[in-house]
């Protein structure tokens, strides 16, 4: 005669203290991450892996000596780690109890039920290696690339010469503000003498650049990362960003209309040709800015200037991502920098201190108040430049002071 599961049956324990079972159940599925974007009507799912099963025995204790045996339980139950379960239906196998509830009645003599709540141990698998740097650079690469390619494509000068002479205006604003961020600094940073030649050399060949879209905006994308990548801090680098996209953005957008009101298609193309502009160089400083998170192992100063800045690169991202008339591949590249650009900073930013105020009651110099926080007076002129003040023997009173924990 065959077996049949009552055969199959096995006597259910917990490290090794005995107990009976009449219902098991289990609950598993898949992790799936729904990803939802501003301004975008449609969704991206993401498979992060099965879900831990898991398991429920409703077991019962009973006898004359119930209560000896619920003891035993309990403490086997209430032990650190995992244990080993003879489950009646599976077989041995090691689990961690997540949660248990017991009750006994009066009406029931020697008699307790358990319902024991639990997962499998299951050894954590090595995860494969995660370079957050290098795939934050890569994306980077590939959002400049595809930026590149869709203002090759958008950018047309031919036909009436005030196209291209509305183009040549907008592109001269824009290299004006380059000039004025490297002139900012260009004393302290010999590197920056170099960015300066290169923008003269694009303002000296714009007349023919403009009639290579392709190579205009490579040497213009160029120019940004030099300019941005050159600060050795990245709070000069994310405020020589703000001041770029400030001369980047549109802040008087074309009217496609002449003066009778009437839409023409050279109107139209030189507000296409203005929109082109603004957005390619937008997503090139946005790249610069990725570029130089990638570059350095710890590129913040504390916890809370990590997620600003972060907060800020997304924001900027999000915003070209939702804009009108942006293709495929322009939205998944963005997609996928938004994306690089929050595991690197979330990888890096845990480990940073947390910014908090202090006052002092008197004016001090920045020596005695470094001591006095840190324990070590070497950091007066870090908390100085923190605090933007220019004589770090008048660390002011009364004022807050931004201190690293």
């Amino acid at each position: 005669m065959t077996d049949t599961w009552r055969d199959r049956l096995q006597p259910a324990s917990f490290r090794g203290v005995p107990f009976h079972v009449d219902r098991s159940s289990g609950s598993g599925g898949r992790r799936v991450a729904v990803h939802e974007y501003a301004g975008q009507s449609g969704y991206d799912t993401e498979d992060l892996g099965g879900k831990a099963v898991e398991q429920t025995l409703s077991a019962f204790l009973i006898g004359p000596d119930y209560d000896i045996a619920r003891s035993e339980l309990l403490r086997a139950i209430e032990a650190e780690g995992a244990g080993t379960l003879i489950h009646p239906h599976d077989g041995t196998m090691s689990v961690r109890i997540t949660n248990y509830t017991w009750n006994i009645s009066t009406r029931q003599g020697g008699f307790c039920r358990f319902d024991l709540r639990f997962v499998k141990e299951s050894r954590r698998r090595a995860p494969a290696a995660s370079n957050t740097a290098a795939a934050l650079a890569a994306a980077a690469a590939d959002t400049s690339a595809v930026a590149q390619t869709a203002f090759a494509e958008k950018f047309d000068v031919t036909g009436a010469d005030a196209v291209s002479l509305s183009a040549t205006d907008i592109l001269g604003d824009a290299l004006s503000a380059l000039r004025t961020v490297n002139g900012r600094i260009n004393a302290q940073v010999a590197a920056l003498q170099g960015v300066a030649a290169d923008i003269d050399a694009i303002g000296n060949e714009l007349s023919d650049l403009i009639q290579a879209p392709a190579t205009l905006i490579s040497s213009a994308a160029s120019v940004v990362s030099s300019l941005i990548g050159s600060y050795s801090s990245i709070k000069e680098a994310f405020n020589a960003y703000d001041r770029l996209l400030a001369g980047f953005r549109i802040s008087r957008p074309i009217n496609r209309a002449a003066a009778n009101g009437v839409e023409t298609a050279t109107r139209t193309r030189m507000a296409e040709n203005q929109a082109a502009i603004s957005d390619a160089l937008v997503v090139v400083a946005v790249v610069g800015m990725a570029d130089l998170i990638a570059s350095s192992a710890q590129p913040f100063e504390s916890w809370e200037q990590a997620v600003s800045i972060r907060n800020a690169l997304l924001d900027e991202l999000s915003d070209k991502a939702a804009g009108t008339g942006i293709t495929w591949d322009e939205y998944n590249a963005l997609s996928r920098l938004q994306s690089a650009l929050h595991q690197r900073i979330d990888e890096v930013a845990p480990g940073l201190q947390r910014i908090e105020q202090v006052q002092v009651q008197r004016s001090i110099p920045a020596l005695v108040l470094a001591h006095k926080v840190y324990g070590d007076a070497r950091r007066a002129d870090e908390l100085a430049a923190r605090n933007g003040i220019s004589n770090p023997l008048f660390m002011p009173a009364g004022k807050n002071l931004e201190v690293l924990q």
